[in-house]
């Protein structure tokens, strides 16, 4: 790799979506050649994790690099701290033109937090806003995940489409005139798509792709362990109910046709760039927010630490083929590793020793890996009412629940995540080691904080309220269809 040579950086982000569900990660049917394209010519992490299953926390995460503890935004609802400095003023310091098209689902009057310009609004409602967590139980408004999955099919408009239509459509623009101009200064432009998150309505001919082929989610084995007392709150919350497996198929299908339609929004993206004369290599970065249950333990959304809903699809490509070495990585990882990479593929000088994370760009060059590092992900926000985390290393992960027990999990033996060993004294030491990395660095009065935050925001929330501002009980959500249009967020 030309280290002097400051490329180009292409983050192309969707938003929950699994990395099981495409064919770079095995899928039997789903078809994501897009994926496949970018996999062929660059790295993919087959191990890499959400550091928190909710769409807020991970990016604010993603932006600044730093677990959700020290950023401290815990949910939905709280705006990022403006005085916290985000990868886009790094890159900014060492001369990148920073854009943003799309969804980072920034809370509060701050809408860049460094990026020096959007090309589009965000698809959330910016508002601060608050859920008490003694409603953990309390089942969604509306009907919940039961009424959604409902909704699903094709559609040949939508709330999402037009809103990642806009995404696609202003991204292409900037880099074709990019392309036109000097180009001076490198860039760095993020487009963030809202699909496969829901609503379920993928365009008709992308759903007519697995209408009649979508299975069902993984049956549950007789002898599974019993669920953890926080999935059954978080599937209460969820609303999930009894759904037939008609629906269950349909909703999958319309997700499953999401996931390729977004792949050829990414496939047009891919194609501007390679016909483009550009003076400098770009370095492509894929990934998402978080996964989606997508009806697997019952459950559909994120905020779990099971599979489905904490890993991500991570595949860092670049148009030179000489600055990378194609393979495939089992290291495990997380998105404020990204967040390192991009500062030091940039060569920016600003000051990282705060930041968590590792630079994983002497990885990507097929320098050794570490196999058995240790990485963790942290959830403190809606239908679970305690601060939660995990800690994954080697084949084992432990999920950890503040004042009730935790979990351990053999990946190896039970991918799907079955059979609790927790209690196994042959893995005693297992779980002895992990413990204490569950709550590392957490101050001790965490869920004191949260709480604390959640009293302070639902003060603003009915302030607000009485000013006549509109605002949702709950939080602010695309996948409910309240009648976001993108000629109301111009």
């Amino acid at each position: 790799m030309a280290a002097s040579k400051q490329p180009n950086i292409l983050v192309l982000m969707t938003d929950e979506q699994s990395p099981q569900v495409s064919e770079v990660y095995g899928h039997p049917y789903v078809k994501t050649p897009n994926m496949q394209r970018l996999a062929e010519s660059g790295v993919v992490f087959d191990q890499a994790y959400s550091d928190s299953p909710l769409c807020t926390p991970q990016r604010a995460s993603f932006m600044t690099g730093l677990q959700v503890h020290r950023h401290e935004v815990w949910d939905n609802g709280v705006p990022l701290r403006s005085d916290i400095p985000t990868f886009a003023h790094m890159l900014t310091y060492a001369g990148y033109e920073t854009i943003l098209s799309g969804k980072m689902h920034f809370v509060g009057a701050d809408q860049l937090h460094g990026f020096h310009r959007r090309l589009t609004p965000d698809c959330n409602y910016p508002g601060i806003v608050a859920q008490d967590w003694d409603k953990s139980c309390t089942p969604f408004p509306g009907g919940g995940t039961g009424v959604r999955l409902q909704e699903a099919g094709p559609r040949t408009e939508s709330v999402l489409k037009s809103f990642d239509d806009q995404v696609e459509s202003q991204s292409r623009s900037y880099l074709q005139s990019y392309a036109d101009g000097d180009q001076e200064k490198p860039f760095a432009l993020v487009s963030s798509f809202i699909a496969p998150h829901f609503p379920l309505t993928p365009s008709p001919e992308y759903f007519e792709l697995y209408k009649d082929i979508a299975t069902l989610p993984e049956p549950r084995p007789d002898d599974a362990s019993p669920d953890h007392p926080a999935m059954e709150r978080l599937r209460a919350f969820f609303n999930f109910g009894d759904v037939d497996p008609e629906t269950l198929l349909r909703a999958r299908a319309a997700l499953f046709g999401l996931i390729t339609e977004t792949d050829a929004r990414i496939g047009r993206l891919l194609d501007t760039i390679a016909q483009l004369d550009l003076s400098r290599p770009t370095v492509i970065i894929f990934t998402s927010d978080h996964g989606d249950m997508m009806g697997e333990h019952e459950l559909w959304w994120k905020s779990s630490f099971y599979e489905e809903s904490v890993r991500v699809p991570l595949i860092i490509s670049c148009t030179d083929p000489t600055w990378f070495k194609p393979h495939r990585q089992s290291m495990p990882v997380t998105l404020i590793d990204v967040t390192r990479t991009i500062i030091g593929l940039s060569g920016s000088d600003a000051d990282t020793s705060e930041l968590d994370g590792m630079d994983l760009t002497p990885i990507l060059q097929g320098g050794p890996a570490v196999p058995d590092r240790l990485i963790r992900s942290q959830y403190h926000a809606h239908g679970t009412g305690r601060s939660m985390a995990m800690v994954r290393q080697g084949r084992y992960k432990l999920n950890y629940v503040a004042g009730e027990p935790y979990q351990l999990f053999d990946l190896q033996d039970d991918p799907h995540e079955w059979y609790d060993r927790s209690q196994d004294p042959a893995l005693r030491h297992v779980s002895e080691a992990l413990l204490p990395h569950a709550t590392a660095g957490w101050p001790e009065d965490i869920e004191d904080r949260v709480k604390s935050s959640l009293k302070k925001r639902k003060l603003i929330q009915e302030a607000d309220q009485q000013a006549g501002v509109s605002v949702d009980e709950l939080w602010i959500d695309v996948g409910a269809d309240r009648g976001w249009s993108w000629d109301t967020h111009q």
